[in-house]
């Protein structure tokens, strides 16, 4: 029997729960099907999908005038390809952005 690929979506605004909804789906799978059943499970974040910010965009941002949850922050094709990518069982590479690394490309434009 071959294992075919899914996708579960989990959406909400803001500090709705997201994380937390992902986190009791891991653990609640570690509980039923083992922890190496679970292993197999990955959490993608729409965080690690920005698209690079310009100049005036951060400015705006420093002066809390731009909006980080709008669709147009993110590089919806880059996510769309490495979820395609995944539910054909190819390898992906995403980059997990932790604040210290958002705040460095984000405010400083550096690059990784």
């Amino acid at each position: 029997m071959s294992i075919v690929p899914f996708l579960i979506g989990v959406a909400g605004g803001p500090c709705s729960g997201k994380s937390t909804v992902c986190q009791k789906i891991v653990e609640d799978l570690q509980s039923t099907a083992g922890v190496e059943q679970a292993s197999r499970v990955t959490v993608i974040h729409m965080e690690n999908f920005y698209k690079p910010k310009t100049a005036e965009q951060r400015d705006m941002a420093l002066r809390g005038n731009y909006n980080l949850d709008h669709p147009d922050a993110f590089d919806e094709k880059l996510l769309l390809k490495t979820l395609q990518d995944l539910l054909n069982g190819q390898t992906v590479k995403v980059i997990n952005t932790n604040k210290l690394i958002f705040y460095l490309i984000f405010y400083l434009d550096c690059s990784l």
